[in-house]
């Protein structure tokens, strides 16, 4: 797969399961840990879907149920900017 860069000013997004998550709610560094033989870490481009970031997190929650992949009633998207 070919890999290109994301402007710093746009957002991506990572789902982050209930085990990955603090007690205060907030992503653990291990949300973004690779896993074995990885050599980078899945996150969606927000823009992707359009400038309005919630819209486009609700895109990015569809896509997943449309895998389908399971989404925990707890589990979180958490949104970071590239820069």
């Amino acid at each position: 797969m070919q890999r290109s860069s994301i402007d710093e000013e746009h957002h991506v997004s990572r789902y982050c399961k209930p085990s990955a998550l603090g007690a205060d709610g907030q992503p653990l560094g291990s949300a973004f840990t690779l896993r074995n033989k990885e050599d980078c870490l899945s996150v969606n481009w927000l823009e992707y879907y359009g400038s309005n970031l919630d819209e486009a997190i609700e895109c990015v929650r569809q896509a997943f149920r449309n895998k389908p992949f399971s989404l925990s009633s707890n589990g979180i998207f958490t949104v970071l900017r590239v820069g």
